[in-house]
């Protein structure tokens, strides 16, 4: 087994701890890369990611969604008989 190795944060330049069995676990996965950022780095990098894509929604997915939200409360108002 690989023994714990100390990787120097990208972001933070914080040194964090992968330990051997993280390495494990990456090897069991396949995952060829070493991490690059810390775990708060990757959290924080992650929901910049979220938030990126949020804002990058097309206008008419936002209208699709509209649509078929109304339609969806007038099949319920419909079956409730207050149409």
């Amino acid at each position: 087994m690989d023994d714990d190795k100390t990787i120097i944060c990208r972001d933070c330049k914080t040194p964090f701890l992968w330990s051997a069995g993280e390495q494990a676990f990456f090897k069991s996965k396949n995952f060829t890369e070493t991490p690059k950022r810390c775990k708060p780095c990757r959290t924080i990098r992650r929901a910049q990611q979220e938030q990126l894509q949020a804002e990058e929604r097309r206008p008419w997915d936002a209208a699709a969604e509209d649509r078929a939200s109304m339609a969806r409360r007038d099949k319920y108002a419909a079956q409730r008989g207050e149409q």
